[in-house]
């Protein structure tokens, strides 16, 4: 036969010593509930999941983006040859590539840690 809570009225199997509100069945008192720590450790690593999903997130797209301007440097330059624009240098695209798969592997490695 189950037991009924007395403090908040959930059925308990008849062998429980302690019910999820903390009323404690052998004692017949109201203690702490265990699932409160529990819930705030589990509340604690969901926020530290969301980070580190917002870490690889932004690693991924800087990486991405450093794929991105590696490759508006590269057709420019071809652009830029093919059309006689002697003055076109690809440096300063290739520099933002770098810079970006730097800040992109930085941020992927601080969602690793």
């Amino acid at each position: 036969m189950a037991m009924k809570c007395p403090s908040c009225g959930i059925i308990n199997p008849r062998d429980a010593e302690r019910c999820d509100c903390g009323y404690d069945f052998v004692s017949q008192a109201q203690r702490q509930s265990y699932l409160e720590e529990g819930g705030q450790r589990a509340q604690a690593a969901g926020a530290h999941s969301a980070q580190k999903r917002r870490l690889v997130s932004r690693g991924i797209r800087l990486v991405a983006g450093g794929f991105g301007a590696a490759a508006l440097g590269t057709v420019l330059c071809v652009e830029a040859k093919e059309f006689g624009l002697a003055w076109y240098h690809p440096i300063p695209a290739f520099l933002l590539a770098l810079f970006l798969f730097g800040w992109g592997l930085r941020a992927l490695l601080q969602a690793g840690q």
